[in-house]
């Protein structure tokens, strides 16, 4: 009796043992803070790098569970993958950071469209193939646009510069299948200031017309439009200004647009709509495009651009005064140094702070 007692008793223990060893999981709803000894979900180790190693339970979603999500890794900057032949692959593009929100109900697109555009690679590649250009060269073009971007919107280290620079000449020595590139690009939504580089480093003298037809479009994106327009000072010919003189009177009613045509021709020394730029220095609405005006009347020049530009200065309405000035001064730097010393004498011109006063008395030395 005394051994079978003594049998029973280790195999209690054994039990109680094994039982100590067991990890229990128990589903906490999702949003909750882990229980305490457990993982949280975010830091578990992943057993199989490979999705397709997941059992059909583990990749479908349990109730009241959260769980680590697989994605793939985002390629970094620079040439583009290949695949196995050497050849482009166009899916990709450089990561060089975020893109901005979609609004589609922003007042700058009438029709409804998204005016931040879309990095599309599918209907980059079909605008291509109708453009006539190669994948080897729209590859080149992605390359050149996301080393060139992280130069204007990030403190690029100068070997990013370099590399920029490498990248453009690369995409300019396609000549014309290199300029229809960046505006297959421009069609399909990809957008930024730095595009008016891109089109100025593979612009083909006599294809104009082609880059007008991108700016005049309606159902490209609204601020690809925009880098349409502003990458037609690059080409001084009577065709573009005819065309740009045109548009800003035309779109009187669409500050992004008028501020687009504006600034070309302001680089193109063309002041032959300076006037129309009056009204809307003060216009209700137009606050965000108000120094980029005042840049513009600085580049056109002329005694429209003098008279305006000396109002709004005037005007105790205005703000951005010293870039009022400055836009003076490009042109003409005696009349902007006699309207600054009048300008200080004046009770408004007394409040004004050290910096902005620094700036007018830079600009007007």
């Amino acid at each position: 009796m005394s051994r079978t007692k003594a049998a029973l008793g280790g195999i209690v223990v054994l039990l109680v043992a094994t039982l100590s060893a067991v990890v229990f999981v128990v589903d906490e709803p999702a949003g909750t803070a882990p229980s305490e000894g457990t993982t949280p979900a975010s830091e578990e180790p992943a057993a199989d790098a490979s999705q397709d190693a997941l059992s059909a339970r583990d990749r479908s979603p349990q109730p009241g569970r959260t769980r680590a999500r697989l994605t793939p890794a985002k390629p970094d900057s620079g040439a583009p993958p290949t695949d196995e032949s050497g050849k482009p692959i166009l899916n990709w593009k450089p990561v060089v950071g975020p893109a901005p929100p979609p609004t589609p109900d922003s007042p700058h697109s009438p029709k409804g469209h998204n005016p931040f555009g879309e990095r599309n690679p599918e209907k980059l590649r079909k605008i291509s193939e109708e453009m006539h250009v190669g994948e080897t060269v729209i590859a080149a073009a992605i390359t050149a646009e996301g080393l060139v971007k992280q130069t204007y919107t990030q403190r690029a280290d100068p070997a990013v510069g370099e590399q920029a620079k490498a990248a453009l000449a690369d995409l300019a020595g396609y000549g014309v299948e290199g300029y229809r590139a960046v505006l297959a690009m421009l069609r399909t939504g990809y957008q930024g200031t730095w595009f008016v580089e891109l089109v100025k480093t593979t612009h083909q003298p006599g294809y104009e017309d082609e880059l007008i037809a991108v700016a005049k479009d309606e159902d490209v994106a609204e601020f690809s439009r925009w880098g349409a327009l502003q990458s037609l000072q690059v080409a001084d010919t009577p065709a573009v200004r005819e065309f740009l003189n045109a548009y800003l009177a035309a779109h009187q009613g669409d500050s992004g647009l008028f501020m687009s045509a504006a600034l070309a021709l302001g680089n193109l020394r063309d002041a032959t709509s300076a006037p129309l730029v009056r009204d809307k220095l003060l216009r209700e609405g137009w606050k965000g495009v108000r120094g980029y005006l005042l840049t513009a009347l600085g580049g056109m020049g002329g005694d429209d651009a003098r008279s305006i530009l000396v109002e709004f200065i005037r005007d105790d309405r205005a703000d951005r005064v010293a870039g009022a000035f400055r836009a003076l001064a490009r042109f003409d730097v005696e009349a902007a140094r006699d309207e600054a010393d009048r300008f200080f004498e004046t009770p408004r011109g007394k409040k004004t702070s050290s910096y902005d006063r620094q700036l007018i008395e830079t600009a007007t030395r």
